[in-house]
């Protein structure tokens, strides 16, 4: 049985999400994760030309297919969570950094695969304006038990 519920921080309703204590998060997230996304990036500019998003702002593949409610996802989420931070330069070119976001569902990596990492993209005309990056969930558990032994 799944004992807790999300944080009421998480938009959607079928985006599962994980807790550990703040010990094993950070060491998860700093000797786990961490690799895995600046290996993805590597050949794209590198990480930091990146922006991360909250993964508590993941929509799924069912809130964009709702065929009413597809303007409204490009106006409420596109814009609003993963565009907001676009700005112009004073020299007119536009200020944008494209966003990732970590997810262990796979559906939303299109089954597309680069340098042994599972992504999927959101994007605008042809460009990635958000990568899902798929984190298999089996995995993040074993290096837990790994590294807690």
């Amino acid at each position: 049985m799944i004992k807790h519920d999300s944080a009421d921080t998480v938009i959607s309703l079928f985006n599962p999400v994980v807790s550990l204590s703040s010990q094993v998060r950070q060491r998860v997230n700093e000797e786990f994760i961490y690799p895995i996304l600046e290996d993805f990036f590597k050949d794209k500019g590198g990480i930091n030309s990146y922006e991360e998003l909250d993964p508590d702002q993941i929509k799924t593949e069912i809130e964009f297919s709702k065929k009413d409610t597809i303007e409204s996802y490009v106006q409420s989420y596109v814009y609003k969570e993963v565009m907001n931070t676009i700005s112009k330069n004073d020299d007119g070119t536009i200020n944008f950094k494209p966003r990732y976001v970590v997810s262990f569902d796979q559906d939303l990596t299109n089954f597309q695969e680069e340098w042994g990492i599972k992504y999927g993209e959101l994007r605008l005309g042809d460009a990635a304006i958000l990568y899902f990056i798929y984190i298999d969930l089996q995995e993040v558990i074993r290096f837990i038990k790994k590294i807690n032994r």
